[in-house]
């Protein structure tokens, strides 16, 4: 999922081989989520909060639309409503390192 960041800390065009090979994964991981509640099935583990972590900071990052994948986008509601700390820990760092982007990195 690194096609984000050269949009991001370097701000040129996002790379369309990478960004096409991102829709190819989370294709799959609409798939592989289908009607259940959580990646692996009925329960929250691991995989939900790393997947979840990653898919919040693309989010954060470029706005992104995950509208088009309807069983990812219901999981990533439900975990949204689910995950009290998930603005703390997931939400605040991305846009602080987002500000830190802009004043040091980007052109």
């Amino acid at each position: 999922m690194c096609f984000q960041f050269p949009q991001v800390f370097a701000g040129v065009a996002p790379d369309q081989e990478k960004h096409q090979k991102f829709k190819q994964d989370m294709r799959l991981l609409d798939l592989f989520i289908g009607d259940d509640p959580y990646v692996t099935g009925d329960e929250l583990t691991i995989a939900d909060l790393s997947l979840f972590s990653s898919l919040c900071g693309i989010n954060v990052c470029l706005e992104y639309d995950f509208s088009q994948w309807k069983n990812v986008s219901r999981w990533m509601k439900k975990l949204e409503k689910e995950l009290p700390y998930n603005k703390e820990i997931n939400i605040v760092p991305t846009l602080q390192l987002l500000e830190e982007a802009k004043k040091d990195w980007l052109p």
